[in-house]
C-alpha cells in the first residue's frame, strides 16, 4: 500500500524532516532526564530551577514522556 513512513508512536511528533538518526532517541533521553529530576526532586518547580528551565517546559517534557509511553507517570500532591 502507501509505502510511507509509519505514523509516530504513542502521539509523539512526527520527526522534523532532515533529523538525525538517534535524535529520537536524544529526545527520549532528555524526557527520561526531566523527569528523573521531577521524581527525585518531588517537586516540577525545583526541577525546573535545578535544569534552568521554565516550569511549564519542565511539564510539557512530562506529558510528552507520559503521551509516548502511553501512561500517566506523575500524580499531584494536594
Amino acid at each position: 500500500m502507501g509505502g510511507g513512513p509509519a505514523p509516530p508512536r504513542g502521539g509523539a511528533e512526527a520527526p522534523r524532516a532532515g533529523a538525525r538518526r538517534g535524535e529520537g532517541r536524544l529526545t527520549e533521553l532528555r524526557l527520561l532526564a526531566t523527569f528523573e529530576k521531577v521524581a527525585t526532586a518531588l517537586s516540577s518547580t525545583r526541577a525546573a530551577a535545578e535544569l534552568a528551565y521554565a516550569q511549564s517546559s519542565v511539564t510539557s517534557r512530562i506529558r510528552a514522556l507520559e503521551s509516548s509511553l502511553g501512561t500517566k507517570l506523575l500524580r499531584a500532591r494536594l
